[in-house]
């Protein structure tokens, strides 16, 4: 990316440092995107109560997908109470 093509502000927090956190070491953009979809699945889990077929729909993937994204995030069909 040339220096050019990004705004002043973006620049200039790029050189201070990250303010993800407020205090916390920045995390990895992979890290970032992992929580993004951890967080969205369970929101969509107890917005679904909890049904799996109904929440792969909703997320547009399969219920085997889901399943193994809910495996690999640590999430149980029960950590989407904890949403309400």
């Amino acid at each position: 990316m040339y220096p050019n093509c990004v705004s002043k502000r973006i620049a200039g927090r790029a050189k201070a440092g990250s303010e993800i956190g407020a205090g916390k070491t920045a995390a990895t953009l992979a890290a970032h995107v992992a929580e993004a979809e951890r967080r969205h699945i369970l929101i969509v889990l107890a917005a679904n109560s909890e049904r799996i077929a109904e929440t792969a729909a909703q997320l547009g993937i399969s219920r085997k997908n889901l399943w193994e994204k809910m495996k690999k995030h640590g999430i149980r069909v029960t950590d989407a109470d904890s949403l309400n």
